[in-house]
Parts: structure tokens; C-alpha cells; sequence
């Protein structure tokens, strides 16, 4: 039975993985996720990812979240907070972030271990959004979070959880719940923000969003309907 009905709202991906994202009109979704999704992150000598955090696959990298990725032609672009567009595989790019990091790093395309923090899919809906804002008394700029997919619904993502979503003609799966770090509190320009994860840590454990799985591939755009079967 149809229990949420919405519409998509917003689509991203993040070409790189940590730096600033591309809003889209219509992304093709397959198995992996969305497209281009994740497909570089910026890797160091030790073979880390630069994260937000340290675990055993990411190593922390200040400033990477202030540069800006885009895959343009079937390039991969990045730009420095100050600059222009680079090439992202070329030495200027590894140079620039380099300097940046504080150590030898460049940019290098997914291998065998994923760039995913966890789930291949990141989805908020519109009342998530409201929801913190009531919580926290500022209102979130949804790109903080780095979602894949906003649907504009009355429903609040915790809803989904365990249901199949179909987004226009994809299915997917809600299969958890996101559980956030330090970077809500980073700006969508980088800088530093409200302290959004403290007031997630005293109301939902951490969490915000859900993580989705494909189902069935397709494409979809801006304004398709969403149902919650």
C-alpha cells in the first residue's frame, strides 16, 4: 500500500569523495548507486581515503570539504577553494592538495575496497530537515549532510526503514539508518557550521537519513514521484 507519497527534490553525487558535490537534474542509479558517485577520493601513501574521520579504511584530511568536484565530459574536475577547475588526476590537482593535507596524496578511482562510508545510497526527505530545525533552532542547509536524494514528503526518512521505495521507475530498499560524524557540522562551502551532531547525538542516537540499496536500476529526475509500498 502507498503510505508516503512525495516527489525528488534534490539529486547530488560526489565525485570525490569528502569535497563539495554536484547537484544534477536526472542521474542514472545502477547497482553500485548513483553514477559517478564516489568514484575518486583522495588517497595518501598509506593507501587511507582522506574522510572526515580516522578508521581502519579513511584517514582525516582538513580541507578537503572546502574544495569542489565535478565529472565534466568524462573528466574529473576538482577546484581548490581559491582557484580554478583542475584536472583531478593531473599533478597540479595532487600538488594543490598536497599542500593542503600536509603529506604526498592524489586523486585515484575506486579499486577493490569501496569508497562508501557505508550504504551506496543516502536519502533525507524534506521533513528530516524540519524535523532538526526544530530541534536545534536553525534551520540545516541540506547539502551539510551530503544526500544522494531529497524527497519532499511529509514522512520523515525513519519511516522507510525496512519498506521499498520506488522513485520514479528505480526500487530500492531502505536498509538503515545513516549514522553521522563530524562532517554535519561542516557548511556546504566548508567552513564551520552549527553543531548539528551534537543535538542528533542527544535525540536519534546520531543519526539522520537512511541508507538505500537498488532494487531495480533506472533513471531518474527532479520531480518524479516517490512511493513508499
Amino acid at each position: 500500500m502507498d503510505v508516503t507519497p512525495g516527489r525528488v527534490a534534490g539529486l547530488w553525487i560526489y565525485p570525490i569523495k569528502s569535497m563539495q558535490g554536484q547537484a544534477l537534474d536526472k542521474v542514472e542509479i545502477v547497482e553500485r548507486g548513483f553514477a559517478g558517485d564516489r568514484i575518486f577520493a583522495v588517497r595518501d601513501e598509506a593507501g587511507k581515503f582522506g574522510s572526515g574521520k580516522n578508521t581502519r579504511r579513511f584517514a582525516r584530511m582538513e580541507g578537503l570539504a572546502r574544495w569542489s568536484a565535478r565529472i565534466l565530459d568524462d573528466r574529473i574536475e576538482a577546484r581548490p577553494p581559491d582557484g580554478a577547475w583542475l584536472d583531478g588526476l593531473g599533478a597540479e590537482c595532487a600538488d594543490k592538495l598536497s599542500s593542503q593535507v600536509g603529506r604526498p596524496v592524489a586523486v585515484a578511482r575506486e579499486g577493490a575496497t569501496p569508497h562508501f562510508d557505508a550504504g551506496a545510497i543516502h536519502l533525507l526527505t524534506t521533513a528530516d530537515i524540519d524535523a532538526l530545525e526544530r530541534l536545534s533552532g536553525v534551520r540545516p542547509q541540506v547539502e551539510s549532510f551530503r544526500p544522494n536524494i531529497l524527497i519532499d514528503t511529509r514522512e520523515e526518512s525513519s519511516a522507510f526503514l525496512g519498506k521499498r521505495i520506488r522513485i520514479g521507475v528505480v526500487e530500492a530498499q531502505a536498509d538503515a539508518a545513516t549514522e553521522r560524524c563530524l562532517m554535519v557540522n561542516v557548511a556546504p562551502d566548508g567552513r564551520k557550521g552549527p553543531d548539528f551532531l551534537r543535538v542528533l547525538a542527544q535525540h536519534t542516537e546520531a543519526c539522520f537519513g537512511v541508507y538505500v540499496s537498488v532494487l531495480r536500476a533506472g533513471r531518474i529526475a527532479l520531480m518524479d514521484e516517490t512511493h513508499v509500498l
